[in-house]
């Protein structure tokens, strides 16, 4: 079977999730043969270490490769955010950084997979730049109006983004990217997200919901499309990759996601396993924290479903 070939990026202070990450994919992926991409320009020598011996755990390839942050200095970055770098942006040169890889599965380093990606990679993207999983309802639509694009191309989260180089590199999309990012900038509330929406619009192919559960997908009221209703009901209790967006990661204690312990299993089985869980640092933050939690706890108590988490018992037996 032919390889599968992941990119991921970080910088030294997000490594340990990113490791988890791949534990997660190795894990669930030991029949097949994985070559991961690290997209860097800051990772330490204990973190490579690591890196290194997570590979040979599971007897596959973690290759560091390290990109030009000057590259990168002026992009804008989601204010108030801590969670985003400008390592958010570097996947957008890698149609360049692979020149001989064809297509590549690129993950957000605050995900878990748990199934083997043999049929994610196995997708026809013939034609197309990406194939995602749409974003929540409401983001759809006000992201599509920002960007100034017909409704019809929607808008999709690009945690988990199988992409065709070929037809990236024919397209010119880094060229492209970077002229959007410097003549729009002000239109990149989601950043990268927005750039490979707005840029590519039109030439995405759409994954099923089970692809890439984001957080919004997990209350009792989910702001997702229509049409993927159905199968977000079916998958719900036994989703194939849980991707724990907004800013209370699995790894703060902060953190309420009905699936927090599954983060913490691959912590547990990776090389930072010794990494203990975080608090949610700063007063400002937890002022912002405790304050909003509050808000959509008393909404919830008052039937505003938006907020309030779904009772699930994960499906192990995958």
């Amino acid at each position: 079977m032919h390889k599968i070939i992941i990119a991921c990026a970080c910088n030294d202070a997000y490594s340990p999730y990113c490791g988890t990450m791949i534990t997660s994919v190795f894990c669930n992926n030991r029949e097949e043969n994985i070559e991961v991409n690290i997209l860097t320009s800051d990772i330490g020598e204990d973190n490579k270490t690591k890196f290194g011996v997570l590979a040979s755990d599971y007897n596959q390839v973690i290759n560091i490769v390290h990109v030009n942050p000057d590259l990168f200095k002026d992009v804008p970055l989601k204010s108030g955010n801590s969670n985003l770098s400008q390592e958010a942006y570097y996947r957008l040169l890698l149609p360049e950084i692979l020149p001989k890889v064809q297509k590549v599965l690129y993950l957000d380093c605050d995900l878990v997979v748990r199934v083997n990606l043999r049929e994610l990679w196995e997708t026809d993207i013939e034609g197309s730049a990406f194939a995602c999983v749409k974003d929540r309802n409401d983001i759809i639509k006000e992201r599509v109006k920002a960007l100034g694009y017909s409704q019809m191309d929607s808008y999709f989260n690009s945690g988990v983004t199988l992409m065709n180089l070929e037809f990236l590199r024919n397209f010119g999309f880094s060229q492209k990217a970077f002229t959007f990012i410097s003549t729009k900038r002000h239109l990149l509330k989601y950043v990268d997200q927005c750039v490979i929406n707005a840029v590519c619009h039109g030439y995405f192919r759409e994954l099923p919901i089970k692809w890439n559960m984001t957080v919004p997908f997990f209350m009792k009221l989910p702001p997702v499309v229509e049409e993927q209703r159905e199968n977000l009901e079916r998958y719900i209790s036994n989703p194939f990759i849980i991707h724990y967006t907004t800013e209370y990661k699995p790894w703060f204690k902060e953190c309420k996601h009905p699936y927090k312990s599954e983060y913490w299993k691959y912590q547990q089985l990776s090389p930072w396993h010794h990494y203990p869980m975080q608090e949610f640092h700063g007063f400002k933050k937890l002022i912002h924290h405790y304050v909003k939690s509050t808000i959509k706890y008393i909404l919830g108590k008052f039937g505003d479903k938006r907020f309030v988490w779904r009772d699930l018992a994960l499906d192990d037996n995958k």
